[in-house]
C-alpha cells in the first residue's frame, strides 16, 4: 500500500505553503472583521465567515485584544431564546412592553437575508396598520381549506379591531378555530400579523369602539346578537418594502398575556 501513498514531489504546487498562505490571509482577516465590529457577537460573525464557532473563536482568540474599544451592551433577558437588538429599535418611540424579540424574518438562506444591527422600529406597522382602510383576514375552515376576505376596521391600543357575521364563512371558522393572519393591502409595503381572534363582548369596550369606527368609516359600527366583534393581538408580525427588502425585512415577536 506504501505505492499508493501521497507524494509531495508530484504536486505542481507547495501545497503546504498554500494551506499556511491561505490560513494566514484568513486570519487577517477574521482579525480585521472583529476589530471593526466591537459588539457583534463571535456566534453572528462566525456565520459571516462559514466558519463553526469553536474554529471562528480560536482564530478570534487571537486578536481579542486588538478590539478597538467599544461599549458591549447587555442582552435584555427575553422567553423563547429570541433577542432584542443590541442597538436602539427606535430612538423616538419606546419599544411595547410585551415585545419579546426583533429580527429576521424565518426565511432560507436563499432569500439573501443577513443579520443586521438595526431593523424596522413597531411604530412602522403601527403607522399602516393604523392608517389602513382594508384588511385581509385569513381563517381555517374545519376540514382545514383556507378562506381569505377583506373586512374594515381598525388598530387601536396594540390590536386590530374588526367585525363580521356570526354566520358567514369566516365567523364560521373564527369559531371553530380563532387562529388568524391578517395582512394591509400592499405588498410592496407589506404589514402582515399572526394571533388569535377573541369575541368582544364587554358592552363598555364596544360603545368607545363605536365612535371610532363611525370617524374612519362615517357609518355606525353593527352590534347585533347576529354579529361579532373580534379583537387580535399580534403574536407575530412581519414588515418589508419591496424596493429595500434585504435591508429591512423585519419580525417581531410578542408575549400574549
Amino acid at each position: 500500500m506504501k505505492d499508493d501513498a501521497f507524494d509531495d514531489s508530484q504536486c505542481p504546487f507547495n501545497y503546504k505553503a498554500e494551506l499556511k498562505r491561505a490560513r494566514r490571509a484568513l486570519n487577517a482577516k477574521v482579525g480585521k472583521y472583529i476589530s471593526e465590529n466591537p459588539t457583534e457577537s463571535y456566534r453572528d460573525l462566525a456565520k459571516e465567515f462559514h466558519l463553526s464557532l469553536g474554529t471562528f473563536s480560536t482564530i478570534a482568540g487571537r486578536y481579542e485584544g486588538k478590539r478597538k474599544p467599544g461599549p458591549r451592551p447587555r442582552r435584555p433577558p427575553t422567553a423563547g431564546g429570541d433577542t432584542l437588538p443590541r442597538t436602539k429599535i427606535d430612538p423616538d418611540v419606546k419599544p411595547p412592553s410585551n415585545m419579546v424579540s426583533v429580527g429576521l424574518p424565518f426565511v432560507p438562506a436563499l432569500y439573501g437575508l443577513k443579520p443586521r444591527r438595526n431593523y424596522l422600529p413597531w411604530s412602522h406597522a403601527e403607522k399602516r396598520l393604523a392608517r389602513s382602510r382594508n384588511y385581509w383576514i385569513c381563517t381555517s375552515r374545519p376540514d382545514g381549506r383556507p378562506h381569505s376576505m377583506p373586512v374594515w376596521g381598525f388598530w387601536t391600543d396594540g390590536a386590530l379591531y374588526f367585525g363580521t357575521g356570526r354566520s358567514s364563512r369566516k365567523g364560521k371558522n373564527l369559531a371553530h378555530n380563532n387562529a388568524v393572519s391578517i395582512h394591509l393591502e400592499s405588498g410592496d409595503d407589506a404589514v402582515i400579523l399572526e394571533g388569535n381572534a377573541v369575541e368582544v363582548a364587554d358592552k363598555t369596550m364596544l360603545s368607545k369602539l363605536g365612535p371610532a369606527y363611525r370617524v374612519k368609516y362615517k357609518t355606525p359600527l353593527l352590534i347585533d346578537p347576529e354579529s361579532v366583534v373580534y379583537r387580535v393581538r399580534p403574536q407575530v408580525a412581519w414588515a418589508w418594502t419591496e424596493k429595500n427588502y434585504l435591508n429591512d425585512a423585519t419580525r417581531w415577536k410578542f408575549k400574549i398575556k
